[in-house]
């Protein structure tokens, strides 16, 4: 036997005895844990409801033309499936619903178009995109600044859920003044007055049912008509959610602050709490300081179970 035909032997017997040693292993796996195939995770069908007309903000949307029911269809599968964050939507609108509903009816806006802030951050004051648009209604720093909020390197009130929502309400009765309609309005919200108005004028439509638009600002408004829906009837899309495991409205005292806070850790401390709840009650502050050069008054949330006693 030559040099070449024993090392071909050699590499047959290692691999065999590889190979046996392997099929040993697995042997002994399955006598230890069973031979159970992996089961995937079962998820429950929702029935398909039959829907040819939807109610959003006093108007009625006929979705029967194939193309519309099928964008709202899909937006109504993706909240059906979508279960940690249909869960999260629901058990935080306990909290932030409240908030922004007297707002939106102090300005006259349908009380409907609350579900915009589920679509834009999933009803998170803390949600920043990939864009950089933050907060709760999720504004860019231009628009934010343009419609009365402040945002700088020590305050940023796109995510002051009372402000950031007055800013909100600006925005939309200055864009249902330009287009006449809340659809469009709504619309204009994702892409924007000026390049929607492009897109209507190129296409000769005013009604955003007809528009052909870039995929995200298409399914922006179904998002809007959908979240109605399963707010409205949850246990249709699946879900049941009691209200004693709903996120709670928060429990605070108010603090008026017209001066400079050299630190506000230390601001904290003064009212028995700590920076960390300081800031889960103001998503507003940033850092640790507020030089506040102009003394405004700024409306400073502190947790009522942090509060001195009088």
């Amino acid at each position: 036997m030559n040099k070449n035909s024993v090392i071909r032997l050699k590499s047959f017997v290692i691999s065999l005895i590889i190979s046996l040693f392997l099929a040993l292993l697995l042997l002994c796996f399955r006598f230890l844990y069973g031979d159970e195939k992996q089961v995937s995770q079962q998820v429950e069908f929702v029935e398909e409801i039959e829907i040819k007309v939807v109610d959003f903000a006093g108007f009625k949307v006929d979705i029967t033309r194939q193309d519309l029911f099928e964008r709202y269809d899909r937006e109504r599968i993706s909240y059906c499936y979508s279960h940690s964050s249909s869960t999260l939507i629901l058990k935080r609108s306990e909290r932030y619903f409240p908030i922004i509903e007297p707002i939106l009816k102090k300005h006259g806006i349908h009380d409907d178009f609350k579900y915009m802030a589920v679509v834009e951050s999933t009803l998170d004051p803390r949600a920043v995109s990939p864009v950089k648009a933050a907060g709760l209604w999720q504004f860019m720093e231009a628009t934010a600044c343009q419609y009365g909020l402040e945002v700088n390197d020590e305050v940023d009130e796109r995510f002051h859920i009372e402000k950031s929502t007055e800013a909100f309400c600006r925005y939309m009765k200055s864009a249902y003044k330009y287009f006449g309609d809340w659809f469009m309005a709504s619309a204009s919200y994702n892409i924007g007055i000026g390049r929607l108005e492009r897109m209507a004028k190129e296409q000769q439509t005013n009604n955003f049912f007809d528009l052909y638009l870039n995929q995200e600002t298409s399914r922006y408004v179904f998002r809007m008509l959908v979240v109605k829906e399963f707010f409205s009837n949850p246990e249709e899309f699946g879900f049941k959610v009691k209200n004693s495991s709903k996120y709670p409205i928060e429990n605070v005292k108010t603090v008026v602050v017209d001066t400079t806070v050299n630190c506000w850790t230390e601001f904290a401390a003064q009212y028995n709490c700590t920076y960390a709840q300081l800031k889960e009650s103001n998503f507003w502050i940033k850092g640790q300081m507020l030089t506040n050069p102009e003394s405004k008054s700024y409306v400073v949330k502190i947790p009522e179970e942090g509060f001195l006693e009088e």
